[in-house]
């Protein structure tokens, strides 16, 4: 890899996780200064999930989505560090991965995570619907991800949309997920990433 694709893949990365840092520093509280949503900094997440073979906007619209023999098992660890009363929260994630079917290796992810906690059903059934970005990293070049786009690459963009419903007062939760590995449209490879449908639970402590 060239030293100005290098420059120019962590120019990038560093202008995501800014622009998103920058969204939650504009107007979030350390979480001492105003009243919780809930209780707990922190949080230890477990999720599994299968392999699509659709982009990400089939699966939103929930088009066609046709799966592919290749899974994943992870766990995510998380720490709040700024939120906007009940509104929402600002959240560092690290996740470690494991892969197993059609492909086999770790994967490694860290995002920054901004949760939208104010829906007005709350009152009956706690949703947060939220939206991470980060780096991951992959142990060895995923072999789904080069059969589907021909090549991919060990290091690529990360992002992830969560949905989270929880009963009220309640530290646990169940979480929906779309784990998305991503080429950020040519800045950290030429082809490659992946989409997976996760779902799991949470503890907050």
């Amino acid at each position: 890899m060239t030293g100005n694709k290098w420059r120019n893949r962590t120019a990038a990365l560093g202008v995501a996780v800014v622009l998103l840092v920058a969204g939650a520093e504009a107007g979030a509280q350390p979480t001492e200064t105003l009243p919780l949503a809930r209780p707990g900094d922190r949080a230890v997440s477990l999720f599994a999930a299968r392999m699509t073979d659709n982009n990400w906007h089939e699966i939103v619209r929930m088009d066609d989505v046709r799966f592919r023999d290749a899974g994943l098992v992870g766990v995510a660890v998380s720490q709040r560090f700024a939120h906007l009363g009940d509104r929402a929260e600002f959240d560092i994630e690290g996740q470690w991965v494991r892969h197993f079917g059609d492909q086999d290796h770790w994967e490694f992810n860290a995002a920054v995570v901004a949760r939208w906690m104010k829906f007005p059903w709350n009152r009956w059934l706690p949703t947060h619907a939220a939206f991470g970005i980060g780096p991951s990293y992959a142990t060895r070049e995923p072999a789904e991800e080069v059969d589907r786009s021909g090549s991919s690459a060990r290091f690529l963009l990360y992002w992830m949309g969560e949905l989270e419903f929880s009963r009220p007062d309640q530290p646990w939760s169940v979480i929906a997920r779309l784990h998305h590995r991503s080429t950020g449209y040519g800045v950290f490879a030429d082809s490659g990433g992946s989409n997976f449908l996760a779902l799991g639970i949470r503890r907050r402590f």
